[in-house]
């Protein structure tokens, strides 16, 4: 009876793991060009499904509709992991140009209802130079013979900002050739900016893009943003760019024409950019501190009742979009009982293309010497608000702080780490002040090569081998 039962728990664990790898995808291309066929498959994997409910396919029309099924096996450290899949695939024909987003799919099954993510499709219109969209399909995906043509280009998100302001360069590559592989490449110094790059996949992949009325092959070599750091006009200089392409070469075969593949080299070069950067405007406030972007304070403090000698620890949290790794820290106005430290900056921040944003931490630790009541004043931050074109001014709030005396015989205390208080040590436990009493001080013996001394510890054992 025991082992039925273990056997039946059994079961219901790996019913219980197979439904939990039940889910519902799609997949398919981001862009097609306008007259185009492609297909969009909706797979379910784990599970048999009823009631498939489609989307409506705006600016596509649907060729047909068909299924399949598979189930694929494989061991890994002797487990073995069972998957089956049943797609449906949906042929579609690109009708309009524009951008169209699909709403999600829902199929039936053990019970449930899963759906998919929606899916976001790019129609681009035909080659301007081609006569048919059937011949746009095919130049764009580089398939004619003998196309080498590649260009690089340095695309600017913003062409005039502030100083400081930040701004999105994207080093494009475009090309209409069967493969492209990168030998040797300089991207752009970028000089007169600090620059924060953007972490891209390690596979470069290429996606379609219609640039001056013709479709090519698009992939991003390099993202970042850039901060001047100068006003006047900035040029972004050219990168310089080696590439192996690959082509085919028309030749005569034993059956007629063939295709043969080759490897041209090529060197291109980027465009040159400009980007005029104009000074913040007049009027700054004296607690102006650099910070462009938009930005949020916040404050906390370790204790407001104290003992003399006990460390405090005043928290200041800068969140938003901007250049937070290159502000400086609001100045703190503290009692002056109060021994003040160098403040621990910590900064996490992330950059996407649509800017940087993330946090900036600053602590400022402070000792209090004696009793009393104190008032720490509210800090006061101000910084460049690039969407309204003003500046803006941020304040904390006023911590009032109790400070008693503090324990009979304790004496100063002095940081070892300027984060919090249970890092203090104790002067007369740690380093001892200079001894002041008389004391009587011996000169070291020294051993100088002119002595004679020095040189008799050579000779004497010199002279008693040659004796020996």
């Amino acid at each position: 009876m025991r082992r039925y039962l273990i056997m039946f728990g059994a079961l219901v664990c790996m019913a219980t793991l197979w439904a939990d790898n039940v889910r519902f995808a799609v997949d398919g291309p981001r862009q097609v060009i306008q007259g185009q066929q492609f297909q969009l498959e909706y797979t379910l994997y784990n599970a048999s499904g009823k009631d498939l409910r489609l989307p409506e396919f705006s600016g596509c029309k649907v060729l047909y509709q068909g299924t399949s099924s598979g189930t694929s096996v494989s061991v890994v450290n002797g487990n073995v992991d069972r998957q089956t899949t049943e797609t449906h695939v949906i042929t579609l024909r690109a009708e309009k140009e524009g951008s169209y987003t699909f709403a999600p799919a829902t199929i039936s099954a053990d019970g449930r209802t899963f759906s998919t993510n929606t899916w976001k499709l790019t129609i681009l219109p035909p080659d301007k130079t081609s006569s048919s969209a059937g011949g746009a399909s095919r130049q764009s995906m580089g398939e004619e013979a003998g196309n080498t043509e590649l260009f690089i280009r340095t695309v600017l998100s913003k062409t005039k900002v502030y100083e400081q302001e930040a701004l999105l360069a994207t080093i494009k590559l475009y090309t209409r050739a069967s493969g492209v592989q990168a030998e040797n490449y300089s991207f752009p110094s970028f000089e007169g900016f600090v620059v924060q790059d953007i972490d891209l996949p390690q596979n470069t992949s290429f996606e379609l893009e219609n640039y001056n009325g013709v479709n090519y092959k698009m992939a991003i070599l390099k993202q970042c943003l850039l901060f001047p750091q100068r006003t006047g006009k900035i040029t972004i200089n050219p990168g310089k760019f080696d590439f192996q392409v690959e082509t085919y070469q028309l030749v005569n075969g034993p059956f007629g024409p063939m295709r043969v593949p080759q490897g041209v080299s090529r060197s291109v070069s980027s465009n040159a950019a400009s980007v005029e950067v104009m000074p913040l405007p007049a009027g700054k406030p004296v607690s102006f501190m650099g910070g462009v972007g938009n930005f949020t304070l916040s404050s906390s403090i370790s204790s407001t009742h104290v003992k003399a000698n006990e460390a405090i620890t005043l928290k200041l949290i800068f969140k938003g979009s901007g250049n937070l790794k290159y502000m400086k820290n609001p100045d703190l106005k503290l009692p002056n009982d109060f021994d003040t430290y160098d403040p621990k900056v910590d900064v996490s921040v992330k950059a996407t293309t649509g800017g940087v944003s993330g946090t900036r931490t600053v602590e400022y630790t402070t000792i209090p010497r004696f009793a009393g009541k104190f008032k720490i004043p509210a800090v006061e931050f101000s910084y460049f608000d690039t969407k309204s074109k003003q500046y803006k001014t941020l304040h904390t709030e006023e911590y009032e702080i109790t400070v008693e005396k503090g324990a009979s015989g304790e004496g100063g205390k002095t940081v070892s780490n300027f984060s919090n208080k249970e890092d203090l040590k104790l002067l007369n436990r740690d380093i001892h002040y200079i001894k002041l009493n008389k004391m009587n001080l011996v000169q070291t013996p020294s051993i100088y090569v002119d002595n004679w001394k020095y040189w008799l510890w050579y000779i004497l054992p010199t002279l008693a081998f040659c004796i020996f």
